[in-house]
């Protein structure tokens, strides 16, 4: 529930879906790309809408703290249930990543999105470390994957799937 000031008086604010909205989940996506922390979590977002050679798209990947890469997947109403399978395919895709390709794709994100930076891109070492600190080591970068799906609502199965991995 949510709920705003009108004067001195308290409203509760009506929320419906972003569907019953007519809006699209790209809405969504953008609002996550310039604000990462919105999911509680310490990102760099890397990409959106990034094509995989079998034609899929990711909607978002980030870095967390640790160097793993996370792929992101949103849904704007329930989450159906085949996103689960989606987003692990993605992770298995990515999974062989070396730093040379995470770092062009990351050049080709900020370069169509200069904004997100308070610079000029050089290169992804340094700006993992104005991120995250001078501690952060580019040897942990994508040893493991990890997934966050956000939708309005989880699809029970996946729930299941969720806690089992």
């Amino acid at each position: 529930m949510f709920w705003k000031t009108e004067g001195k008086a308290m409203k509760e604010v009506i929320s419906k879906p972003l569907s019953q909205q007519g809006k699209k989940e790209g809405l969504v996506e953008e609002w996550i790309k310039r604000n990462p922390s919105f999911l509680h979590e310490d990102l760099l977002i890397f990409s959106q809408q990034y094509k995989f050679p079998s034609g899929e798209q990711a909607d978002l990947m980030g870095i967390d703290e640790n160097g793993s890469l996370v792929i992101i997947e949103i849904k704007r109403g329930k989450t159906g249930k085949k996103v689960d399978i989606q987003s692990l395919k993605y992770a298995s895709y990515i999974s062989n990543w070396n730093y040379d390709n995470i770092e062009k794709i990351a050049k080709h994100f900020f370069d169509n999105n200069p904004d997100l930076l308070e610079e000029e891109f050089h290169s992804l070492t340094t700006l993992l470390q104005e991120s995250f600190g001078e501690e952060f080591s580019v040897e942990n970068l994508n040893k493991r994957q990890r997934i966050i799906i956000v939708g309005q609502r989880i699809d029970v199965r996946i729930g299941s799937v969720i806690l089992w991995l």
